[in-house]
């Protein structure tokens, strides 16, 4: 999905600001205080442990003092923040995927009936869309035909070879599709992006008039522009999908389902493109 590769797992990994460990963050940093210590004496700390060893040149001080003042803020406002007292509230807390008041999404079945239906329509939406990708020649080494979009009739065609295709990323919210981009759950479609040399230049396809209502991708998959339209395949010498291939992209599903309600994805229709993929016969 669009919204995981840009929050999810995908993204690379946050780190520590002060320090650039990834193990924790700011606010939690094991080195910050006892280097501002010695710093907001006018005391330079060489002897510390801080994995930015690029501090401790003499170039670097003003900005390590600046960076530790900074981080030690940051972690005496976390203090802060924890020893504060939370003022018990009178409304009763409720599940935020189902809103049963009997327990939270740590426990719900119903989310966790969701997120395997996600999987199982992932898998059952993979093979066929594998098989289809195959079938029109689209996958990385295969040379295809392909046109520059024209108004007229006599557009140029051209050899292409397709040198990369986001495979680790589409998943069964490539074939979702809304009724405008402007809509809520337009984000959680998942482009695919396909690749080919032409002409000595890299250029993104468009897929044109293979890509409809029998298909299982999505036209709103393709909404950026190409200058070069899929024609026919020249080459079909594809390997069979790996089944690691089929059943990953797993851990979507748990994110999506920890930040959006089931009402929510089921008035945006998510719910039922799901259940229609999980049940599919393939």
């Amino acid at each position: 999905m669009r919204a995981f590769t840009k929050g999810g797992s995908s993204r690379r990994q946050s780190s520590c600001s002060y320090c650039g460990e990834t193990a924790h963050q700011i606010n939690e940093c094991p080195y910050a205080e006892s280097d501002w210590a010695s710093l907001k004496q006018g005391i330079i700390p060489l002897t510390s442990i801080t994995p930015r060893s690029w501090y401790k040149r003499p170039s670097q001080w003003s900005d390590w003092y600046k960076s530790a003042e900074t981080a030690v803020s940051k972690i005496q406002a976390a203090k802060e923040r924890a020893n504060k007292k939370r003022t018990p509230s009178t409304t009763p807390r409720k599940c935020g995927f189902c809103g049963s008041t009997q327990h939270n999404r740590r426990n719900c079945e119903d989310m966790d009936f969701f997120i395997a239906q996600c999987e199982k329509a992932n898998e059952n939406w993979r093979r066929v869309a594998y098989k289809w990708l195959v079938d029109n020649g689209l996958y990385v080494g295969s040379a295809i035909q392909v046109k520059e979009r024209s108004w007229n009739n006599d557009a140029a065609e051209h050899v292409a070879l397709i040198t990369a295709i986001n495979l680790d990323d589409i998943n069964v919210m490539s074939a979702f599709s809304t009724r405008w981009y402007s809509d809520p759950a337009s984000n959680y479609i998942q482009p695919v992006e396909i690749t080919v040399q032409v002409n000595g230049e890299s250029r993104g396809l468009g897929l044109g008039q293979i890509v409809n209502s029998e298909s299982p991708i999505s036209e709103k998959a393709f909404g950026y522009y190409s200058p070069y339209e899929y024609v026919r395949k020249l080459t079909s010498n594809a390997t069979p999908p790996s089944e690691d291939w089929v059943t990953s992209y797993k851990a979507a599903w748990t994110w999506l389902a920890k930040r959006k309600s089931y009402e929510w994805l089921k008035e945006q229709g998510i719910v039922k493109h799901i259940n229609t993929w999980a049940t599919k016969v393939v």
